[in-house]
């Protein structure tokens, strides 16, 4: 009886210490992983994975879902750029478009006013205009 008592509390004992050691391993593992996806933010711009060898499916897909996440920031970081550059090029062009015929009307009432033209020459120039 006492042996077999004995050969339980090892068996046990092995066990508890093989369970032990896998969570230091993934302890140890998610702690680097951490490390790698403070990294990765820091330089969100460059095309790096959170790569992570455990062994564990759960980890794995947990992984998987993360540099899922990052890929489509970098995606709409991407499209956020090209959207803005678009918006200030159509900015430029509204700004041309109104700045023209706003410089035309400005030469044809500075050209009215340094004549010294009469009210109708002035309405008749507008009209020929």
């Amino acid at each position: 009886m006492f042996y077999l008592l004995l050969g339980g509390m090892i068996l046990f004992l092995a066990v508890s210490v093989c369970f032990l050691v896998r969570l230091c391993l993934l302890k140890n593992a998610l702690r680097r992983s951490a490390g790698e996806l403070r990294e990765i933010r820091k330089e969100i711009e460059e095309n790096r994975i959170l790569k992570m060898e455990t062994g564990d499916r759960d980890l794995e897909v947990l992984l998987e879902e993360i540099n899922d996440t990052l890929h489509e920031i970098r995606r709409e970081k991407t499209d956020f750029i090209r959207r803005e550059k678009e918006f200030q090029r159509q900015i430029e062009d509204i700004s041309h478009d109104l700045r023209t015929p706003l410089t035309s009307i400005l030469g044809y009432l500075k050209l009215m006013d340094t004549e010294n033209m009469s009210w109708e020459e002035q309405e008749d120039f507008l009209v020929i205009q």
